[in-house]
């Protein structure tokens, strides 16, 4: 049975795009890619890993998803997309081809009410939605 790391995260650096990155945390004000974690991955017995959405955008899924695509040892991926939207359906079959998309999340901790935010009855549609179409919805609070 293959070892996968469940939540790995994956980008090019840009400050403006990744603003929870503080000075407290210069490492990762760095790009990060499958090639830097293969080594690691390979000396712990791990066959690949799931790459994490890190900030709440459609293009950085899209980025993930080609990275996907086109490098070894990337599993699947954790995208996001606004679940709250009425075109969820239409965005979910739209990135039906690509095959490694396993589920969305979304930084609730990052809401002003995060309970009041996952309240919302259009939330409660696109996590039913998300189910239907057999993704899962990650949570991070």
């Amino acid at each position: 049975m293959p070892r996968i790391d469940a939540h790995q995260h994956y980008w090019r650096y840009h400050p403006q795009h990744y603003p929870w990155i503080d000075e407290r945390m210069r490492v990762l004000r760095q790009d990060f890619g499958p090639a830097q974690l293969r080594s690691l991955l390979q000396a712990h017995g791990f066959d690949g890993a799931l790459a994490v959405q890190a900030r709440p955008s459609e293009e950085e899924t899209l980025a993930l998803l080609a990275l996907a695509e086109r490098s070894e040892g990337v599993c699947g991926v954790v995208g996001w997309l606004d679940i709250a939207s009425p075109q969820l359906a239409q965005r979910l079959e739209t990135l039906r081809p690509y095959r490694a998309l396993r589920g969305v999340r979304h930084q609730v901790q990052d809401e002003a009410d995060p309970a009041a935010w996952l309240a919302r009855p259009e939330v409660e549609r696109g996590m039913q939605t998300l189910q239907r179409a057999g993704y899962v919805y990650e949570i991070l609070v």
